[in-house]
């Protein structure tokens, strides 16, 4: 199987770390993680993309990344490339993400994952 941008597996991963880290903003109100998901926001345009397509774009190559590796479109994989993402968002872009990365927690994002694949 071939990932494509319009993927819904890929769509649900990105949709499942947005909402994780939503969460986690509700709990730190952390700047850095605010204008992150500002960018990241599905919910902002009818077609469902981010507010910034960038972000998603960084996010699906994290996918493929993950999915090439495995050829498995799981949550693993969808966590694995959520983790690769927030460490490029740091690393790459400057956002101060460490705590963010520290609480992220596998079973939470499973949870989060298979509520919004429903």
């Amino acid at each position: 199987m071939r990932m494509r941008k319009n993927d819904v597996f890929a769509q649900i991963s990105y949709k499942a770390l947005f909402k994780i880290l939503e969460i986690q903003y509700e709990k730190a109100k952390a700047a850095p993680l605010g204008v992150l998901l500002g960018d990241m926001n599905p919910d902002l345009f009818l077609e469902g993309i981010s507010a910034d397509p960038a972000t998603y774009e960084d996010f699906y190559d994290c996918i493929k990344d993950n999915y090439s590796s495995t050829y498995t479109a799981d949550v693993r994989t969808a966590f694995l490339a959520a983790m690769q993402f927030l460490r490029k968002y740091q690393e790459d872009f400057g956002f101060e993400l460490r705590d963010v990365i520290k609480a992220m927690d596998y079973k939470d994002f499973e949870e989060v994952f298979q509520t919004i694949k429903q």
